[in-house]
């Protein structure tokens, strides 16, 4: 590694951004659920290839994907409105990943600037947290996928963006931004390799062995 890149690495961190969905709520599962029962009474698998293409996604859009995708006979409209029926009852049993409660407070006592930036719209936002209110009580503030500042869906950068700039002050991403978030962001692609990434593998540990050290976050990779 360069001197240059060492000391572009070394930057302090001052604000963290997080990704909501399978980084700090334990979700990904219950979409999973949902979306196999739906697609299994068409005699349709929803495998992890066809979920790695919606994770991220608006709900419109992702719904869009599944039913091409798979080839279903409903609309993407009656995809989703049925896929929402489900969510509004197994939504509210969603319980946090392992560790992220100790590290968020953690953050907080120490005045660290957190915020999240979620795909989620409002309505599904309210339903995933209603157990945890208290916890996202801890951020400063919280972007939703239906902010009418947020054109874009993930994986474009859209989001995050729009959650720098309502730290007060506006988050400096040119110098000292990171993103934690569970699957690799297009923004190194999209032109926007100033804010700065963490792509979180895994919090089901509070030990993490490859670093040998007692971080909540293991197996972290700089990306």
């Amino acid at each position: 590694m360069s001197a240059s890149s060492s000391a572009a690495a070394l930057r302090p961190v001052t604000h963290l951004i997080f990704d909501m969905d399978g980084l700090l709520l334990d979700t990904e599962h219950l979409y999973t659920i949902v979306f196999e029962e739906i697609c299994g009474r068409f005699g349709k698998t929803y495998t992890w290839d066809v979920k790695s293409l919606v994770m991220g996604k608006k709900a419109l859009e992702g719904a869009q994907i599944i039913r091409d995708v798979l080839d279903l006979p409903i609309t993407k409209e009656e995809l989703l409105h049925e896929s929402k029926m489900k969510q509004e009852k197994i939504f509210p049993t969603a319980e946090l990943m392992p560790g992220v409660d100790k590290l968020i407070r953690h953050l907080h006592k120490h005045n660290i600037p957190i915020a999240v930036a979620t795909s989620s719209a409002e309505v599904t936002f309210q339903m995933k947290t209603a157990r945890h209110k208290d916890f996202f009580g801890l951020f400063h503030h919280i972007v939703l996928g239906d902010d009418p500042k947020v054109k874009r869906g993930k994986p474009q950068p859209d989001a995050f963006l729009v959650c720098a700039n309502r730290f007060h002050p506006p988050a400096p991403p040119e110098k000292n931004f990171v993103l934690y978030h569970t699957f690799l962001l297009a923004s190194r692609r999209r032109g926007t390799d100033y804010l700065r990434r963490i792509w979180i593998f895994c919090l089901q540990s509070n030990k993490c062995s490859e670093m040998n050290c007692n971080c909540i976050c293991c197996k972290i990779c700089f990306v």
